[in-house]
Formats: C-alpha cells, structure tokens, sequence
C-alpha cells in the first residue's frame, strides 16, 4: 500500500493537499478519483510513499485514511501543475481550487481519448530560462499581421502557438482571420461548440505531429500541446479574464505563470494594454515586441456636443439637434450609422425633485431605470431584474415628483423611429443569449441603416464597419467611484470610434474630461502618463496590492463579522465600507480592503490569516472593482 498525497481539484476547493492509501505507486501528475465528504471528485498525485515507510507518521494521524477510488489514465502537464501551486501563493487561494478552473470531468474525458501517451517531463532549470514576456500594442489589424508573423515563425521552430480570447464570439472571428492560408493547422475550440465539434477539434489538435494555432477562449488553457511555444492573450484589457466566481483569479496571470514554468513565450497583446501591463513594460520587465503604439492615427471627422448647454431651458432630448440631423442625413444618403448608449431602459435613473433621492430598487436596493411595460412605464433592476410600478411616491419625504434622468437605450430608439427612421435594435431588451444580437448585426452589415447597441454590440462590429457612429450616452459612467473607471471610458472611446470609418460624433455632459480628449485623438501617451501618475499618488495598482473581502447576509450580522474580521487584521491597516449595491436578493453586501506592498507579498503571515477564513468570506485578489 501507499500513502498517496492529492491535490483535490474544486473552484469552492479549500485544502491544499488531501492523503489517501492507494494500492499501487502513481506517478505524479495523474488524475485519480477521490471521495470528498459523500461526493467522488478528481485530484492531482503529486506524491506517492510506501506505506511501510511512513508507520510512524501514519500512528500518529489524528483520522482514518481513506481509500482511492480509481485512477483515470491520463496526465496532466507537470508545469500547468507547478504553475497553479505558485500562482495559488501568489493570488492568495489553493492550487486545487485554481486548477478547478481549467480542469473537469469534460477535460479529462477529452484527454483520455486524445491525449499521447508519452510521458510529459518536467522542463530543467536551462529550458525554463527561455521564457520572455512581450507586449504588443497596436490596433487590431496590426496585430493580427504581427500573430501571423509569430505563428510562421514558431511553425519554423516545430513549435504550436496558443492565442486566449476573452470571448467565444472574438475567438470565431479571431480564427476566420489567422486560419487564413494555414487552415490545416489551426485549431479553435470554445465552450459554445457542440461535444462533436469540439471532439474534431482536439484530436486535430493531440493527433497531428505538425505544429497548431490554437485558438481559444481561457477555459481550456490546460489543454495545450506538448510542443506549445507561444501563449499570446489577445484582447488582454478584457474584463473577462477576471473569473466572477470563485476563486475569482486572474487567467491573464495564471498564463503568465504557466509559461514561466514551461519556459515558453507569452505575449500581451491589445489596442490599448492594462495601466499594470504597460507600467512592467516602462520598468523593463516586459519587452516590446514590435514598438509599442502611442497614438492611434485614425484619421475621421469628429463633432463634439455638449449637453449641459443644449438643455438649459429646454424641453429634455435624448438627441441633440446635430445627432437628429446626422441621422436624417444618414438615412437620405444610405449611410450605415452605429448609436451607442450606455444604459438600457428609456432613462438611466429617476429622482424626486423636491428632496433629491434617487429611488432604488425594493429587492437589492440598486438605483433602478425606466422601461416601456405593456401597461405602461416601469421601473427595472438591472442587477436583480426587479420590475416595479412608476406609480409610487418617494421613499424619503413621500412626494410624488420623481422625475427620470440620464439616456437610456429605449429612449434613444423611440426618438430616433419619431425621425421615421427604421432603427435596428443590437441590444438586449430582457435576459437571453446573444444570438438576437448577431442577427442584428449581420443584418445591419449587410443591408446598413440604423443600429443602436451597447457594450455587448461593440465586439461584434468589425473596424470601419460603420460609416458614421454617434454615443448617444456614457455620462453615467464618469460618476463611478472605482480606480479603474477612466481605463474603462478610454478603451469605450477608442473602440466605439474605431467601428467609424467617415464621422464620429460625441454628445454628452462630461466632454471637459481630460479622458474624453485623449479617447477622441488616440493619444494612448497621454492617457498613460496621466493615469499612472494618479495610481502613484494614491499607492493604487500597480504600486500596491489589493485584497477585497466580501460578507454577505443579515444587516446584523454582517456587521458583526465585518468587525470581527477588521480586528482580526488590524495590523494590515483595513478599509470596512459598504458594497456600491448594498442589497443583493435581499441580504447585506459590506467590503473591507487590505493595501499591500507590492515589494512585500506575498507574505507567509498573511497569507496563513486569509487561509484560515471561513468559506462564507468571499476573497478578491487585486480585484477588478472595489464598488
């Protein structure tokens, strides 16, 4: 017999290692699977000692060892292994749980049917020293002639190449374009193909000695091939690669990790990349792998519109006079025409005119927006999808003024089809799949007209598909308390007039912002020396650390265990404040935040602390929002 130690494999996963008596010695790296409480799960070996070898520790164990159920006969790359117990210590979570998000029941059975039998061995200390972080900063045609260049190249070197996308839908457009000419030997693989298509795909891919493109959304980063070369996170700004759900890492830098581990390349690769990504590039650790854009030279018309002084004294509108005009102009000379805005709903938020609240939700007490019902308006969360009558007073003084505010997307289309023009709705107007908004730009790239969306249109517009694109609102974004929110308009503009390939026009309340004159030139310099100056002055990312602790429940108790939780780390200087939506179906939401040298994490002390946490403490390393 042998005792057998395992990594257990969970998202939800709270252990580092688990031991089991297995009949036979397992190699390292092999999938097996284990009881966990009443359930079967699977685990990672990572050792595997003669029992005889081991009576005096085994004497002294205060439990009963169980038995392994069966091993699965497939391994896993000892580097991906190494790579998750690093980055575990590094985002503060267990290997098992980062593992979780790469690895299951799916993965493994694919493995198993078309994984090579040869035995992966562990890359020496001189293989490891070949890897090297690039960064690519160009606009997105440029890049892609860039991928193309690196996949001829690695081909050259019998090496396979892998390119993460945020999206299943970027990743399909992604492969029509690099699989161009090399058709044979890309790959693309995503969560939304059928179990047939996929199963064609990885054995393409496990079957062929020649190199491959992989390309891939970050879900099966594990199921890279032997002769893997080159990971290159395209689109890597993306608030996607930041899981929602437990353990809530970061694919960006678990990738980062890997490749190190692998002694591979991993190239960073975007229009315009992370303030943290450019900050490593500035300090050296990061090499250009071609010059890094600083202006982009996409040369249109653009018009500027201020709202604050089309609305003084006059009756609200959703459009300004020359948005109108440009839309009837458009409509007259068959001009394809793309309006964003930012918010659905026909107003973004409704006030009480005679004390000033905003009203929020009943349920999770978000501000709610205006709807068309069938009965008449209504309000709705679009955090909870909450739907209340408009037919109701204040909450804090009972007045019966509440008045709505701000653009919402259903207001824009009402008052552009008053125009008598057509208007082709690119957004969702309830929950559902993305499918109602392909349809709609496909329609609208083959037959033009009006197309009104929001950030989930965007993506799926190509460059310069637009003849003229107007943002009808993004106002309510510059009100956001968060640290990351200028990156977030910048990359908003910048996408949004880069669909335009004749005239971008711009309405809004906030066009003194200095964000909104680096957006419209493409002054990607500017931005980020403006931007990593004020990160500096308040030792925000990447000149610190943040780790952001969540507690959800009874009003009472949350703020009994907030307390608890801010003594117990009273030596970390904590933040306790209450979550930007503070009710979510029904329970409390409090955040406390922790700022970290970056020159001193990770710290074993600390690490231990956040450890030890119960499971109901949800743990957010360097989050993507503090709201």
């Amino acid at each position: 017999m042998y005792i057998t130690s395992i990594i257990p494999i969970g998202r939800t996963i709270l252990k580092d290692t688990l031991t089991y008596l297995s009949k036979d010695k397992l190699e390292s790296g092999s999938i097996v699977s284990i009881p966990i409480r009443a359930k079967k799960g699977l685990g990672i070996v990572i050792s595997s000692k003669n029992a005889s070898e081991l009576k005096a520790e085994i004497k002294d164990l205060d439990f009963k060892i169980k038995k392994l159920d069966e091993k699965i006969e497939v391994k896993i790359d000892p580097d991906f292994i190494e790579a998750a117990k690093k980055f575990a210590t590094y985002s503060a979570t267990f290997p098992g749980a980062v593992l979780g998000c790469f690895i299951n029941e799916n993965i493994i059975n694919y493995l198993s049917l078309y994984q090579s039998s040869d035995k992966k061995e562990k890359k020496d200390n001189e293989a490891k020293k070949l890897f090297e972080e690039n960064a690519i900063q160009s606009p997105v045609s440029d890049r892609m002639n860039m991928e193309k260049s690196i996949v001829r190249e690695s081909f050259a070197q019998k090496r396979s190449v892998m390119i993460i996308l945020p999206t299943a839908y970027l990743a399909e457009r992604y492969f029509e374009e690099i699989s161009k000419g090399i058709g044979e030997y890309s790959v693309l693989i995503h969560p939304s193909l059928s179990k047939k298509k996929l199963s064609e795909a990885l054995k393409k891919i496990f079957s062929s000695p020649h190199p491959s493109v992989i390309i891939s959304t970050k879900e099966f980063l594990a199921l890279s091939k032997d002769d893997l070369g080159t990971i290159i996170i395209e689109g890597e700004s993306s608030r996607f690669y930041k899981l929602e759900k437990r353990p809530f890492i970061d694919v960006r830098e678990f990738a980062k990790f890997y490749a190190k581990e692998k002694g591979i390349k991993i190239i960073h690769a975007d229009t315009l990349l992370r303030i943290e990504t450019l900050s490593r590039v500035k300090n050296g650790e990061i090499i250009e792998y071609a010059r890094l854009s600083q202006k982009i030279n996409h040369q249109i018309n653009i018009l500027e519109v201020n709202m604050k002084e089309k609305i003084e004294g006059k009756k609200f509108s959703a459009l300004s006079e020359e948005l109108s005009e440009m839309l009837k102009f458009a409509s007259t000379h068959k001009k394809k025409v793309f309006v964003f805005a930012l918010r659905r709903g026909l107003s973004s938020e409704t006030i009480c005119r005679d004390c000033g609240t905003t009203v929020f939700c009943d349920k999770c007490s978000s501000p709610v927006s205006t709807h068309k019902g069938k009965e008449g308006n209504i309000f709705i969360c679009h955090h909870c999808g909450y739907k209340m009558s408009t037919l109701q007073t204040c909450k804090n003084c009972g007045g019966w003024r509440l008045e709505s505010f701000g653009i919402g997307i259903e207001r824009v289309a009402e008052e552009i089809s008053a125009l008598g023009i057509n208007v082709i709705k690119g957004y969702k107007e309830s929950s559902g799949s993305d499918s109602k908004i392909i349809k709609s730009v496909n329609d609208f790239l083959k037959n033009g007209g009006v197309l009104l969306g929001t950030e989930m249109t965007l993506e799926k517009l190509p460059e310069f598909s637009s003849d003229y694109v107007a943002v009808a609102s993004m106002d309510s974004l510059f009100s956001l308390p968060d640290f990351r929110v200028r990156e977030r308009i910048m990359h908003l503009l910048i996408d949004i007039k880069n669909k335009a390939s004749e005239y971008f026009l711009l309405q809004g309340r906030n066009l003194d912002q200095s964000v909104v004159e680096q957006g419209l030139s493409g002054d990607l310099n500017s931005f980020y020396k403006e931007e990593i100056d004020v990160r500096k002055k308040w030792n925000y990312p990447p000149f610190d650390i943040f780790i952001k602790f969540t507690i959800t429940g009874e009003k009472e108790s949350v703020r009994k265990e907030m307390e608890n939780l801010s003594t117990f780390f009273k030596d970390y200087d904590p933040s306790v404040f209450p979550a930007f939506i503070r009710i979510k179906k029904g329970k409390t939401v409090s955040h406390m935040l922790l700022k970290i040298s970056k020159e001193k994490w990770p710290e074993e002390k600390l690490l231990r602390m956040i450890e030890s946490l119960p499971f109901n403490i949800e743990v957010r390393f360097d989050p993507e929002s503090l709201l």
